[in-house]
């Protein structure tokens, strides 16, 4: 049986797209292939998020700006580029795998201005009444969540939690929050390549998994979500390649959804049902056992040469080893039992949910 100790939006993407993918990255704690596009996601988010961050600072009447990237006057602040590039130069900084240039480093400002600029500024996070920003949650599920692993002479026990960070939380009146999620990326559901459209999103586990923390966090205030991709919006089509295609290509695009008491019961059913599928996998299926398929050979670091068996993928060892050998025995030969519970994917790269 698969180990699982808690649930972040990440983790179910992963396993609904590839269960041993899943398995390397949150049960034995590898480090997964690093992604450029990813990257300057996240830069661009945290552009936006002091930008927020400034907008509160405004607020309690401040005059500077410190954490752990600034330390500046907020007259600076205003320059847009200031920011992209301290943001930019700390993230490169703890990035050592990829070729980043001068070339991202303007995309991320570009990125950030397109975000700041759409439909007038109503997702320009200075121009909200800010809550909180990167609103962090890590809160127990009920106790069909329980859990207790013996793995060699370490035992783990507990209650599986959730865990995760919302981008923004603005008020809208005193009952009312609105949750952004600022995503840089294709509006795909990335388990089937399919489009998300709006009936997509009133059943997506992240917003779900989001909405589901938030109730607990703040019980006496409603929600609505609002996830806005900044590059990605508009309706697409598919070419007889199978590729996607935009009919606005550099139009970004906004799809709120207001949940309900009603959909906090579909929000546990579905993480019960997610922990439960998970810790009684005994073997973990693969995406494709040749490792052919194109998220395969291009999106996963596990679809390398395995150093164990050259004849092997990582993926293709690792699942060989699990079905022979059981998962305790790979997590004591091959994994980090610490990052059972810890919040990062294996290595703690930089990243965010």
């Amino acid at each position: 049986m698969l180990p699982v100790t808690y649930l972040r939006s990440s983790s179910l993407g992963t396993f609904s797209w590839c269960e041993q993918k899943y398995a390397n990255v949150y049960v034995l704690g590898l480090k997964d292939k690093e992604n450029i596009k990813a990257w300057m996601g996240t830069t661009t988010h945290r552009n936006l998020q002091t930008l927020g961050d400034i907008k509160i600072a405004r607020d309690k009447g401040d005059k500077r700006l410190k954490d752990e990237l600034f330390d500046h006057s907020l007259e600076e602040l205003e320059d847009i580029s200031l920011i992209n590039d301290v943001c930019f130069d700390y993230y490169k900084s703890h990035n050592t795998e990829l070729n980043i240039t001068e070339k991202e480093r303007k995309i991320c400002l570009k990125w950030t201005l397109k975000a700041l600029a759409f439909q007038g500024g109503i997702m320009d996070p200075r121009k909200q009444d800010i809550h909180a920003t990167e609103v962090f949650f890590e809160l127990d599920l009920p106790e069909w969540a329980e859990y207790n692993y013996q793995i060699g002479d370490t035992v783990l026990s507990g209650r599986g939690q959730i865990k995760g960070t919302c981008d923004l939380v603005c008020r809208e009146s005193d009952v009312y929050f609105q949750v952004i999620d600022y995503k840089s990326g294709q509006r795909l559901n990335w388990t089937t390549g399919e489009v998300k459209n709006q009936e997509d999103f009133e059943k997506d586990p992240q917003l779900l998994l989001y909405y589901y923390a938030l109730r607990n966090i703040y019980p006496d205030n409603k929600f609505f979500m609002s996830i806005y991709y900044i590059n990605h919006g508009g309706q697409c089509t598919r070419n007889e390649k199978g590729e996607l295609k935009s009919t606005y290509p550099d139009e970004g695009g906004i799809f709120s959804i207001a949940f309900d008491d009603h959909d906090y019961e579909i929000a546990e059913q579905m993480l019960k049902e997610k922990f439960e599928a998970i810790r009684n996998t005994k073997v973990p299926s693969m995406l494709s056992p040749s490792n052919s398929h194109w998220k395969c050979k291009y999106l996963c670091k596990f679809s390398e040469q395995s150093t164990e068996d050259p004849s092997k993928t990582t993926c293709q060892f690792l699942n060989g080893y699990i079905r022979d050998n059981g998962i305790e025995d790979a997590i004591l030969k091959y994994g980090d039992i610490n990052k059972l519970t810890s919040y990062g994917e294996g290595g703690g790269r930089v990243s965010k949910d």
